[in-house]
């Protein structure tokens, strides 16, 4: 048994409708589960408005990752889904947000690893 949770967050300041062309890019197993939920690389994914969101405090605030417009949360469907595969997982999903020069932040237990 792992002694570090394998769920994380990231925080995104991008809206769902960005946030889910992205994945599908990424990933194409993306599938939709029901309204909110997703599965994706083994785990259940559901994205959250923040209702925290604020748009100026985002950008200038020096934890504005708490501000962003949404998190997405990742929990694994089971316990065959390791902290390596997480931990590349979520920084695979960091770079792509990156790129579209999204701002995103990861929450997780894990984040030494990072």
């Amino acid at each position: 048994m792992q002694d570090i949770s394998v769920s994380f967050r990231i925080a995104v300041n991008a809206n769902k409708e960005k946030i889910i062309e992205i994945l599908k890019e990424y990933k194409s197993c993306l599938t939709l589960l029901e309204e909110k939920w997703f599965c994706i690389c083994g785990n259940n994914m559901q994205i959250n408005y923040n209702e925290d969101y604020d748009k100026e405090l985002s950008i200038v605030d020096e934890d504005g990752f708490l501000y962003y417009e949404n998190n997405i949360d990742f929990y694994p469907k089971d316990d065959t889904i390791m902290l390596e595969n997480q931990v590349q997982l979520a920084k695979e999903i960091l770079q792509k947000f990156t790129n579209y020069g999204i701002a995103s932040e990861i929450i997780a237990e894990f984040e030494n690893l990072l």
